[in-house]
C-alpha cells in the first residue's frame, strides 16, 4: 500500500505541472475529428480557388505570347507580294543607268514610251533561275512591242564573269530575252526600296510604277500589266 502522504504529494505535482507541459498532451479523438472537419471545410475551396487562378494565368500568358510572336520574314514577303503589288496611284519611277552584261548600258529615261520590268536577283539565289525563265516566257507570250525586262544582280561584289556563268547555266529563253546587269553600288536597289530577292517592278510607258512586288508576279497578272502598261 502507498502511504497517504505520498498520494498527496503526487496529486500536488499533477496540479502544479507547467502549462507548456500540459499542451503536449495528445488531443482527444473528438477534438481531432473536429479539427479534420475544419480543415476540409476551408481547404477544399482554397484548392479550387488556386486551381482556377492557375488556369486563368496560363491562358493569359499563352495568349500574350502568341500575339507577341514575331512574324517570319518569308511571311512578310508573301503578305506584301503579288496580291498587293498593283498601285492605284502610280508614282514616278526613279531614273537610273545600268551597265549591261556583254557591253552597253540601259538608261530608263531612254526607254520612255515602252513598258519596263525590273527583276532583282542574284546568282546565289536558289529560285532565281526558275524566276528568270518564267519572266522570259511571259515577255515572249505578252508580245508587247518595245517592252524590256531587266534582270538586275543585287550583289555589288559580283563580277561580270559571275553573272555570265549564271546566265549560261539558266540557258534559253532567259539568256537572250532578258537584259542582264549588276547594280555595283546598290543605287538602283536603294532607289526602288528592294528588301527581298526576286522583287519585281513594272513600269508603264509613261515612266510610272504600276506594280511593285516582293515576290514574282503570277504570269497571267504580269501579262495583263504589260498590256495595260503600253
Amino acid at each position: 500500500m502507498v502511504p497517504a502522504t505520498k498520494k498527496k504529494k503526487n496529486r500536488a505535482l499533477s496540479h502544479a505541472r507547467p502549462e507548456h507541459m500540459r499542451s503536449l498532451r495528445p488531443p482527444s479523438r473528438r477534438g481531432q475529428r473536429a479539427s479534420d472537419t475544419s480543415v476540409l471545410n476551408w481547404g477544399i475551396p482554397l484548392l479550387v480557388a488556386f486551381g482556377a487562378a492557375a488556369v486563368l494565368a496560363f491562358c493569359c500568358l499563352g495568349v500574350g505570347s502568341r500575339s507577341a510572336a514575331p512574324i517570319p520574314a518569308t511571311s512578310a514577303a508573301q503578305a506584301t507580294g503579288a496580291s498587293n503589288a498593283v498601285s492605284s496611284q502610280p508614282a514616278r519611277a526613279p531614273d537610273f543607268t545600268l551597265p549591261l552584261l556583254g557591253g552597253g548600258t540601259f538608261h530608263l529615261a531612254g526607254a520612255s514610251g515602252h513598258p519596263v520590268v525590273l527583276y532583282f536577283m542574284a546568282p546565289t539565289c536558289a529560285t532565281c533561275a526558275q524566276g528568270s525563265q518564267q519572266l522570259a516566257r511571259v515577255m515572249q507570250t505578252a508580245h508587247v512591242a518595245g517592252a524590256t525586262a531587266l534582270a538586275i544582280d543585287v550583289n555589288p561584289g559580283d563580277h561580270p564573269a559571275d553573272l555570265q556563268a549564271f546566265v549560261q547555266s539558266v540557258g534559253q529563253p532567259a539568256a537572250t530575252t532578258l537584259r542582264w546587269g549588276i547594280d555595283t553600288n546598290d543605287a538602283i536597289t536603294t532607289a526602288y526600296g528592294v528588301q527581298a530577292l526576286e522583287t519585281m517592278v513594272v513600269i508603264n510607258a509613261h515612266g510610272q510604277i504600276i506594280a511593285h512586288s516582293d515576290s514574282p508576279l503570277p504570269p497571267e497578272q504580269l501579262v495583263q500589266l504589260l498590256n495595260e502598261a503600253e
